[in-house]
């Protein structure tokens, strides 16, 4: 009874400390908690908001379950930000107390067993991807948290079919929740065929996969359900050159910015983040040596072993290490997204300790407190990034909109995150998305229902825009759907984003639309783009192509005989943001875009041909050998310019 009590107690401490910390931070104000956290949970409980579509861009189709809690800690505290972000460090917590508890029990009846589990959870839970993201919407914490409980649960009785389908259901749970945490459930998986009895294993399996299908079917299946009902693909957008909903393009859709450029790289990968970089693995500046410190330390333990023919460690730590080092791969392939990486980051703490004191197992109080010392380096190292918090407002979610008459269609046209502002809006209010990081104009059934929504529309019209003008993107949006500003802007009030989003009423241009949608061809690896691609560009991925040299080239055939200038339409996207390119033809500048962090339509006028053959040349400002991803190629189309276009 008394342990019971003292660890309650803990758990109890621990999740006061994550809330004091989120407290700390300030009010969360992150771009994803402004593109769809809050509106995927308001939504999925407001049934009147079913009738938006696509307004938090391609987020829009993902689970909402874990954004429902934000939603009624909004609803049920909306004069009390400091509660909800209290709250939503809790989570931080619940980690902290699964991962003092896995490191105790690995340390246990090792010499200095309590220091060496204390500096290890210290170097884990001091990691960029955690702290960061202490009482964010992100529910990355969150989902850690399900891992880590569930791998603590797994080591503890790794032969007891109980132990592993509560370890399986809490990986599933978390899975359901997060489709980033399917790499964990994997590590899981291969973490008990490593510490398990193999008599037992079969059994032991089976549970773990029976329950971690229930688990997953518990806050995944219902939201599965719905997508493949609506849209053809269980988790859609998706996959979609696998499951080919009419309603996307072929592409897998998976962001790809972040992936490893070459082998070597891969290799190194978690060396590069050791100094201050950006965009590697964050769109935000960083700098953390944990996940580098675990390789190296393991490669000189797996050595100092090989010396010492001690290769086979207890089942619990072959467990952990097994459980790391396959998520990690996972993980690298997958994703390579930092923020994804928090189970990889406090178990990381517990395997540093462990190899380093490996070294020379008869010298643990030198080694543990070389341990420590590793831990200040590796603290004063580390650089933290910053996602977005503002100074404590008045409301839980601070805005004000300007006055919607009812029946109005808003159309948000560009890929900022404004969904939130539909929390505060009337229920007759019809939201949708445009030209965002999920649609451009296709052939697919969303660019058909999106342009007939707007071409049909019988009542007010309104859209959203950035302070700074978003000309770009108004002058694509009325292009491609008519729709232009038809009076004076106000400002929509939100400390969340500075005020920097403006709602303008709108109306629909004369004529019909300029735009056709049918590129001509398409970069992925199930299009038809390849004879036209030259030089430059890496092998065709489920988006598309990738350039990987200052100037990448296309070539195409042309009619010698047509004397009409053409029309040259580019879908793509830049890494990092803001990428500058000139784009020329047969060597005539022709173009110079600025290329936005999602995908866009980007338009020219082709001058007429004269040859036999066009040659298109993107110059990329800026090249960097080091990550040479310039210009994310998805689609083109070139054709006649007729007299009657702009």
């Amino acid at each position: 009874m008394r342990a019971f009590f003292q660890k309650s107690a803990s758990f109890f401490l621990l999740c006061l400390l994550g809330g004091l910390a989120s407290l700390a931070a300030g009010q969360d104000a992150s771009w994803d908690l402004q593109n769809y956290h809050i509106y995927n949970g308001y939504t999925l409980l407001h049934p009147a908001r079913w009738h938006d579509f696509n307004f938090a861009q391609s987020q829009s189709f993902l689970n909402p379950i874990l954004d429902v809690p934000l939603c009624v800690l909004d609803a049920v505290f909306p004069a009390s930000p400091r509660v909800v972000a209290f709250c939503a460090g809790i989570p931080f917590g619940v980690l902290a107390f699964f991962t003092i508890r896995l490191a105790r029990r690995l340390f246990a009846g090792q010499p200095y067993a309590a220091w060496a589990a204390g500096i290890a959870v210290i170097i884990g839970l001091s990691g960029t991807a955690t702290v960061s993201q202490i009482g964010l919407s992100s529910n990355e914490v969150l989902v850690a948290a399900f891992i880590i409980a569930a791998l603590d649960t797994l080591l503890a009785r790794p032969e007891s079919l109980r132990a592993a389908a509560l370890a399986g259901l809490l990986a599933g749970l978390a899975t359901g929740g997060k489709l980033t945490a399917a790499p964990y459930a994997v590590g899981l998986a291969a973490a008990l065929v490593a510490a398990g009895a193999p008599r037992r294993l079969p059994g032991v399996l089976a549970a773990f996969a029976l329950t971690g299908l229930g688990g997953l079917l518990l806050t995944g299946g219902f939201w599965m359900v719905h997508l493949q009902r609506l849209y053809g693909d269980p988790i859609f957008p998706y996959a979609n050159q696998i499951f080919k909903s009419p309603w996307a393009g072929p592409y897998g859709y998976n962001d790809t910015r972040f992936l490893p450029h070459s082998r070597r790289q891969a290799l190194l990968y978690p060396f590069l983040w050791m100094r201050k970089n950006d965009f590697y693995v964050t769109e935000k500046p960083f700098a953390d040596a944990r996940l580098a410190a675990v390789f190296a330390l393991s490669l000189l333990a797996l050595a100092g072993a090989g010396w010492r023919r001690r290769f086979w460690p207890p089942a619990a730590w072959r467990g952990l290490m097994v459980f790391w080092f396959v998520s990690y791969a996972l993980w690298e392939k997958l994703f390579s997204i930092y923020r994804y990486a928090v189970p990889l980051e406090v178990t990381g703490g517990i395997l540093v300790l462990a190899a380093l004191r490996a070294l020379a197992p008869e010298r643990p109080a030198s080694l543990t407190a070389a341990g420590a010392l590793l831990a200040v380096f590796i603290g004063r190292a580390t650089i933290y990034p910053n996602w977005g918090h503002v100074r404590f407002q008045a409301q839980a979610i601070p805005l004000t909109l300007p006055p919607i008459m009812p029946g109005t269609l808003v159309v948000a046209t560009d890929a900022s995150g404004v969904s939130f502002i539909a929390a505060a809006a009337p229920p007759e209010v019809t939201f949708i998305g445009v030209n965002n990081n999920f649609h451009v104009p296709d052939e697919s059934l969303t660019w058909r229902r999106l342009a007939d929504t707007i071409a049909t529309w019988r009542g007010p019209l309104a859209i959203i825009t950035t302070a700074s003008g978003g000309q770009a993107a108004l002058a694509s949006v009325a292009d491609i759907y008519n729709l232009a500003p038809a009076g004076a802007c106000r400002t929509i009030l939100s400390a969340l984003n500075r005020d920097s989003l403006r709602l303008c009423p709108a109306h629909l241009l004369p004529g019909p639309a300029a735009y056709q949608p049918s590129f001509a061809l398409n970069f992925s690896d199930t299009g038809n783009a390849a004879p036209y691609v030259t030089q430059g560009w890496r092998e065709p991925e489920g988006f598309g192509r990738w350039s990987v040299v200052p100037e990448p080239s296309l070539t195409f055939p042309t009619n010698a005989a047509n004397r009409q200038p053409l029309k040259l339409g580019v879908l793509a996207y830049a890494v990092p943001p803001s990428r500058v390119v000139d784009v020329l033809a047969n060597g005539a500048l022709i173009a110079q875009w600025r290329l936005a962090p999602s995908p866009a339509l980007y338009q020219a006028e082709l001058p007429a041909p004269g040859r036999p053959r066009l040659v298109l040349t993107f110059l990329v400002h800026d090249f960097c050998a080091d990550n040479p991803l310039g210009v994310g190629l998805m689609g083109m189309t070139i054709q006649e310019k007729l007299p009657e276009d702009k």
